[in-house]
């Protein structure tokens, strides 16, 4: 599969699912079995296919197709070997003879449309892979996840931002919510009418934060939902629809008040859009408060004059308020306007496209861009490259600049231009430079790596986050040092966003005397601490605290506790009211299996950090370990009403309850759990053990599923400190 936006699914997966279908008999042979040189070219064709030669089997299939045109199978497989090999032009019209002898072929269809989806031909793409999903994908998982997925694309190109989300959610919902996932219903929330491919990688941190709220809201998780686009609203204000969005959660959530408001303040963000207006008259309808419905509907005809579905929800309002004859008048209205094609709401799509040309900054000396001959550009790309390699930065940059002026699509060009920029320590330069990069070529890990450390640098730590973890998710390449400095800064943004362990995790195997030791040691002590600040943001008077802290976090990673307990023993007794001091302490204790020792640091903890549900998390833990279900029962409670979302606190509680026979409360919150972590296969676990005991055998039997292919799924498991805790106790 090809790259889709910035991402990609697995390819061979997909095609090796299609064809056990379609060679399970689902395409016949057109005509009776043929003979001589068409049965020979056949037979090669098939060996050439499963000795993985796609060279000769193309070569065999279009010769034996010559011979026998209606020959569907080998349609079929010519079109797929195409499209497996990126010749997406060629397979379709392959894929499309396939159609014609059969047209409601689910998988033929969506291949179809997936190739037409590759060549910009979104209009039959969008044809095609809904066909293939009225008419059903034959038993093939794989193929429909893609095609759906392009299809939610494609429908949010079209400006249908509750069918995308709507597809989505069914088709991988609640646990399977990739990254790519969450992007395309980033852009539905935010109705941007833009594939991934086309918007200004600037965005990517509002738009990856807009696809976890709506992950939270597809999974009917208001309250998080509604509290997740609060901080999105704090972070990116006056984003056109995010008040919006919030006021359909705060709604969701019975907090009608507030949202009334967020629709008004919506309705002033975006003053062109009817949206807010249909919303906030839908909401009186269901209040049953006619009036105020039927002037709300009246602002959206304002706003949306040619929007049929402010005139229906007019309609609707006044036959609430008993005016008929209006009613009727404003429901042929919406027809007409729908019959003559409808306006669609105004989306924001400039807002979000990155402006392809800006970064081809002529210097001021060097005049008009040069003009395009035979071998200019091939020139232009070796000379900057000969200054780049004798050290001539500036000429480089100048050079690489005329070539990409010549072509815009070339991706080292970028690359080079924005390394230049990043060395030279012009990073607003190296930003715009890399973002272009990484637009033209998405799989290019130093392109990701070096924009999201040249945003580090200019303080945009959101994107610089997003496109670090990027970098990493394709594998950070160069040597020791560059990979070093990299997830350094990685750790660093992770620790900002108050993600602690992971932090911790990228930061162990960084563990090594040399350059950036002293910075890890000191980044590995805020983690410990749950410091959610960059180095230089640490208060001066607790520099020392931080830097001992993380010579502890050094030798506890290492399982060196010998060496690390008795430091956390100092500090706990020098700095007594440190928050989370006791915690890292009490846990490590709790690791080398001290329990009582452990108790006595956590339950401290508890004193000096009260509204933290971390230390009760872990004494429960503990206390499940040693089979205290009544005391494990008490303490998950209580950090379960400190922290509602947590999915730790719930699976401790429910595993507390199942262990104390209780077993309604037992499923009640280990369901809560299952939905605030469905990856989690300790919760399906426990959760089938549950569905068990409760003679629920078929819930029973699908959990234990779940739960094997989810352990199956599992890396090896990890030495981290940082991660220990989740990686026991189950």
């Amino acid at each position: 599969m090809p790259a889709i936006g910035r991402f990609c699914f697995p390819r061979s997966a997909v095609l090796t699912a299609a064809l056990v279908v379609f060679s399970a008999g689902n395409f016949l042979l057109a005509q009776t079995s043929p003979a001589g040189s068409f049965e020979s070219l056949a037979a090669k064709a098939a060996a050439a296919r499963d000795a993985g030669n796609p060279e000769e089997a193309v070569r065999n299939y279009r010769a034996a197709l010559e011979l026998r045109p209606m020959w569907d199978e080998g349609w079929w497989y010519l079109g797929t070997i195409l499209y497996d090999a990126d010749h997406f032009d060629e397979a379709i019209p392959a894929l499309r003879r396939v159609v014609e002898m059969h047209p409601t072929a689910g998988p033929a269809l969506a291949f179809l449309g997936l190739s037409e989806f590759e060549t910009g031909d979104y209009g039959s793409a969008y044809a095609h892979l809904l066909s293939a999903r009225q008419n059903g994908f034959a038993e093939s998982p794989e193929v429909e996840k893609v095609a759906l997925y392009h299809l939610a694309l494609l429908s949010n190109l079209q400006r249908q931002f509750e069918s995308t989300t709507e597809t989505l959610a069914a088709s991988f919902g609640p646990s399977h919510y990739t990254d790519q996932i969450r992007v395309a219903m980033g852009l539905a929330l935010l109705r941007v009418p833009l594939l991934p491919a086309q918007v200004d990688p600037g965005r990517d941190a509002l738009i990856h934060a807009a696809g976890e709220a709506a992950v939270l809201a597809a999974n009917h998780q208001s309250e998080a939902a509604a509290r997740s686009l609060e901080q999105i609203l704090r972070d990116y204000p006056d984003t056109p629809y995010l008040h919006y969005q919030y006021a359909l959660q705060l709604e969701a959530g019975g907090h009608f008040p507030e949202a009334e408001r967020e629709f008004r303040l919506e309705a002033q963000v975006s003053p062109q859009s009817a949206l807010p207006w249909i919303a906030l008259a839908e909401m009186f309808l269901r209040r049953q408060n006619a009036e105020l419905a039927v002037r709300s509907a009246q602002k959206a005809v304002d706003a949306g004059p040619r929007s049929p579905a402010a005139q229906r929800v007019l309609a609707k309002s006044l036959r609430a308020a008993k005016s008929v004859e209006a009613a009727v008048a404003a429901e042929q209205h919406a027809r007409d306007l729908a019959q003559a094609g409808n306006e669609p709401d105004a989306a924001p799509s400039a807002l979000y496209v990155l402006n392809r040309g800006a970064a081809v900054a002529m210097p001021a000396s060097g005049g008009a861009p040069p003009r395009e001959t035979p071998g200019n550009f091939e020139e232009l790309a070796r000379q900057a490259e000969n200054e780049r390699r004798a050290g001539r930065l500036d000429e480089a940059a100048a050079t690489y600049r005329q070539a990409l002026a010549l072509r815009s699509t070339w991706p080292e060009g970028w690359r080079q231009l924005g390394t230049i920029a990043y060395m030279q320590g012009r990073y607003g330069d190296a930003v715009s430079a890399l973002q272009q990069a990484v637009v033209v070529d998405t799989r290019q890990p130093d392109s990701w790596t070096l924009l999201g450390l040249s945003e580090f640098e200019t303080k945009d730590y959101r994107n610089a986050l997003v496109h670090l973890e990027r970098g990493r998710a394709l594998g950070f390449s160069g040597n020791a040092a560059a990979v070093r400095i990299s997830r350094y800064h990685l750790a660093l943004l992770l620790i900002r966003n108050r993600e602690f362990d992971r932090a911790l995790d990228v930061l162990i195997p960084e563990i090594a005397p040399g350059a950036l030791a002293d910075e890890i040691q000191f980044a590995m002590g805020t983690a410990l601490l749950r410091i959610p600040a960059l180095p230089g943001e640490v208060a001066a008077e607790q520099q020392e605290l931080v830097r001992t802290a993380g010579q502890a976090a050094v030798f506890l990673s290492d399982s060196h506790y010998e060496k690390g307990l008795p430091i956390l023993q100092k500090l706990v007794r020098d700095h007594p009211g440190t928050p989370f001091l006791h915690y890292a302490y009490g846990d490590a204790l709790a690791a080398t299996s001290l329990y009582d020792e452990a108790q006595v640091q956590l339950r401290e903890e508890t004193r000096v950090n009260p509204e933290s549900p971390l230390a009760y998390v872990r004494l429960a833990s503990i206390e499940l370990t040693q089979h205290h279900s009544a005391l494990a029962l008490a303490d998950a409670a209580r950090a379960v009403e400190l922290a509602p979302e947590s999915y730790e606190a719930r699976y401790l509680l429910g595993r507390s309850h199942l262990e104390e026979g209780d077993v309604a409360a037992a499923i009640r919150e280990l369901e809560t759990a299952r939905r605030l972590a469905p990856n989690l296969p300790k919760v399906h676990f426990n959760l089938a053990r549950a569905y068990a005991k409760a003679d629920r055998p078929q819930e029973a039997a699908q959990e234990r599923a779940e739960f094997e292919r989810l352990n199956a799924l599992l890396p090896g498991q990890q030495k981290s400190y940082g991660d220990r805790a989740s990686k026991r106790d189950d």
